[in-house]
């Protein structure tokens, strides 16, 4: 029973990721913005780096708050797939919430998340992703 959810979550992850909004960009620099119009329809937004698999999720948690999670597994360094639900790691199937908290492991850490700001004119969101080291 446990291989078989397993599998639904995997097949889940890999036909829902698409779904979410998703910003590609080159990833240089010490910073991200990200327009705030890409939350119209989701308040979840996958930012994607043009040239590597970094990938962090942005999350919409009100009209002037947004928090932002870094997609890589904290216990097997795996690149994670974002459903409406929730984080999941296809290799070691440990699963986090939007808050970036482990909720099933083997993963116990939380998620790295990377301070954000909104602008003045609040159209675009900046992701301080310094301490990734790029």
């Amino acid at each position: 029973m446990r291989i078989l959810s397993i599998l639904v979550l995997i097949v889940c992850l890999a036909s829902c990721t698409a779904t979410l909004p998703t910003y590609s960009t080159k990833i240089t620099g010490n910073s991200i913005d990200i327009g705030v119009d890409g939350f119209q329809n989701s308040n979840i937004n996958i930012v994607t780096d043009e040239t590597s698999p970094r990938r962090i999720v942005l999350i919409k948690r009100s009209p002037l708050a947004f928090d932002a999670l870094y997609l890589e597994c904290s216990y097997d360094k795996q690149s994670l797939g974002v459903t409406s639900t929730g984080i999941a790691c296809p290799v070691c199937h440990s699963t986090y919430d939007f808050d970036g908290g482990a909720t099933r492991g083997p993963a116990t850490t939380r998620l790295t998340k990377f301070p954000t700001e909104l602008s003045a004119d609040q159209t675009r969101i900046r992701i301080d992703i310094q301490s990734l080291g790029i």
